[in-house]
């Protein structure tokens, strides 16, 4: 096919057009001439004629050979020294972003040694919480710290309680009993499963704090993602502009070297008459392989905006 009209953006450069053609003979077999002897080295299928053991089709070549031609510049390319300008400074962002890259590098195995200190942490607090006595206190804590919630509900009511608070009054007050008693019980447990319990405790504040760390740890590798994702954010709207401006046109041949496929049969088997197989409403695909969606493709500041085949305009992101 001729003269495809592509516009290209003024990044300089140019991918091919895949282009196929399909056609469909009734090959019958040569019985009567029995099988064709010869090397066939081009891109063309043959087929023998099952009537004139002479006469042999040559098939469509499956691809073909596109060259370019009539590059028109337009005035659009003046915007090329602003280009460059950008370049330099998304060369100094990507290396902010190695060097991003590196503290991430650098922090990982810190993040690696800090999981595995919870971890030991962990298996050391539950080594200690499996006692009966350790069990028996932690279950006494837990009833504490919700007395003391409830304890903390009840005064700010009362704060604001103006008239008909007799309830809350003797609610308060069963709850500063409990208090007591959980206090008192707490403290007989622990006079007398004083190592058990200090044990616990200390491997409970161990473990607090090596997720403290963790968790630190953690954040600084997210911090540092985060502004990594900022500069690539930003490097993609300096050129945002630019993506969409043409830099010119250019026209594509494309031929799929049929003619010379027959050419260079008939020089090398002259004994035999190779012609062109007849063809008939074959269709002609033509795809580029692009995105999905607009913003994807512009996104990769790509060579090519568009292009037209036989008058019809195509876009490579899936609209025409």
């Amino acid at each position: 096919m001729k003269n495809k009209t592509i516009k290209n953006s003024f990044i300089l450069g140019m991918s091919l057009l895949t282009l196929n053609v399909y056609a469909a003979p009734s090959a019958f077999e040569a019985k009567k001439c029995g099988k064709l002897e010869i090397e066939n080295t081009t891109s063309s299928t043959v087929v023998r004629d099952h009537e004139d053991c002479t006469k042999v089709w040559v098939m469509p070549p499956d691809m073909g050979v596109t060259k370019t031609k009539h590059f028109r510049r337009s005035a659009n390319l003046g915007f090329c020294a602003e280009m460059k300008d950008l370049q330099k400074t998304s060369h100094a962002i990507s290396k902010k972003i190695a060097d991003l890259n590196d503290q991430i590098d650098e922090n990982t195995p810190e993040i690696e040694k800090a999981q595995k200190r919870v971890e030991n942490a962990r298996t050391t607090l539950a080594r200690y919480a499996t006692s009966s006595e350790v069990k028996t206190f932690r279950e006494l804590l837990e009833e504490k710290e919700d007395n003391e919630a409830r304890l903390s509900e009840i005064e700010d009511k009362l704060d604001g309680c103006m008239e008909s608070c007799d309830a809350l009054n003797a609610n308060y007050n069963d709850l500063r009993v409990e208090k007591r008693r959980l206090n008192n019980e707490m403290r007989i447990l622990r006079r007398n499963n004083r190592v058990a319990i200090r044990n616990y405790e200390r491997a409970k504040t161990k473990l607090d704090g090596e997720l403290e760390n963790l968790v630190y740890q953690e954040d600084f590798v997210l911090k540092i993602a985060e502004r990594k994702k900022k500069l690539h954010t930003l490097v993609n709207e300096l050129y945002k502009n630019f993506a969409t401006i043409e830099g010119g046109s250019v026209s594509l041949d494309y031929d799929l070297q049929w003619t010379q496929n027959v050419v260079q049969l008939e020089e090398k088997y002259g004994q035999y008459n190779f012609s062109k197989v007849p063809t008939k409403e074959a269709r002609l695909n033509a795809n580029f392989i692009g995105a999905s969606d607009r913003d994807s493709y512009l996104r990769t500041l790509p060579v090519l905006l568009d292009y037209s085949i036989a008058g019809f305009k195509y876009l490579p992101y899936g609209e025409s």
